[in-house]
């Protein structure tokens, strides 16, 4: 892959190598710097494209992310993971059918074992979002006999298989993520979810509160906002409410925090749950609510961009409020 005259001693590789390995210990703003330099060095090298691109959608400029992933790609073609990651960016913004029709064009010509299980499982990610159920399930037959080297694909393995209603198998493939290192709070947080699913609620409260051990531990969002821009965004999402929530919500105490505190997840909250409304009572428009919690990093995790943070607010606020507007079922 690459420009052909990249020449190692004008200092490009080594911006290059500096650059994701600032990436993956989450120094974004670093890598983006050492991406600018690549840039200067030789604006025609893809590698370069593609490091901007991939460090531009960190921060959440898709837009300005696309074009480069585009640049890249006219310059390599072939140029697999600058595809896989367009493709992603694609699926990121809700273009699923653009980002199939890149992930079916490094699916024809590339022949690394490694670059076509993730593009498998993009893949089968768009199929399901374009409701081509059919094709994403066989898809993911061609998931079963596959042997990554990196655990994080294992662990993305057992995610899509979860999802596609393979329990079993998803769970077999979680647990040989953790086994191989994975310290994710993805595969803990399946494994609670299989173990709830399953009636295991100690099993599943032990991983729901490994799951978010993890989450705290783990890196933010390159663009996350900071805590007061975020509680703004929570109050506009309130003030966006259809009348009668807003309404009921006047006198309510809102509290945001990056995640649901350990005892509430010991007592069987979900460890992502983005809302949370406490100190209910009263029903129909007796309804009051005395707090209500809201989490941004679930929050942000969900939206997976900027720009859908505050239309994930308002569905994760009616998602809760209807949910405790709802009376409970009489006893059979």
């Amino acid at each position: 892959m690459g420009s052909a005259d990249w020449n190692e001693t004008d200092g490009l590789g080594d911006f290059l190598d500096e650059g994701w390995e600032k990436v993956w210990q989450g120094d974004i703003a670093g890598a983006h710097q050492d991406a600018e330099r690549t840039l200067a060095l030789d604006p025609a090298s893809p590698e370069a494209h593609n490091l901007m691109g991939y460090v531009l959608a960190a921060e959440g400029a898709m837009e300005r992310a696309a074009a480069h992933y585009d640049k890249a790609l006219e310059l390599d073609p072939g140029f697999g993971e600058a595809l896989l990651n367009h493709a992603d960016l694609q699926l990121a913004v809700g273009e699923s059918a653009r980002g199939l029709a890149l992930l079916d064009e490094l699916l024809a010509i590339s022949e690394a074992s490694e670059e076509r299980v993730e593009a498998t499982l993009m893949r089968i990610e768009a199929l399901n979002r374009l409701d081509r159920r059919e094709e994403a399930a066989e898809a993911c037959e061609g998931l079963l006999t596959a042997e990554p080297e990196s655990a994080e694909l294992e662990l993305a393995i057992g995610r899509v298989l979860f999802e596609a209603g393979s329990i079993e198998l998803a769970e077999a493939r979680l647990r040989r993520a953790i086994s191989r290192g994975v310290t994710s709070g993805d595969a803990e947080y399946f494994l609670g979810v299989i173990a709830d699913t399953g009636g295991d609620a100690e099993a599943a409260t032990l991983h729901f509160i490994r799951a978010r051990e993890l989450d705290s531990d783990g890196p933010v969002p390159a663009w996350t906002h900071p805590r007061w821009a975020f509680e703004r965004m929570v109050q506009e999402a309130i003030r966006a409410l259809p009348a009668p929530w807003a309404t009921r919500l006047e006198g309510t105490l809102v509290v945001c925090a990056d995640l649901p505190g350990i005892e509430l997840v010991a007592d069987g909250l979900d460890p992502r749950t983005p809302v949370f409304a406490d100190a209910v009572s009263g029903e129909g428009e007796q309804l009051e609510v005395g707090r209500l919690f809201v989490y941004q990093r679930p929050v942000e995790l969900i939206a997976s961009a900027p720009e859908h943070v505050a239309e994930e607010l308002e569905q994760a606020l009616l998602r809760e409020l209807t949910a405790v507007a709802q009376p409970p079922p009489a006893p059979s």
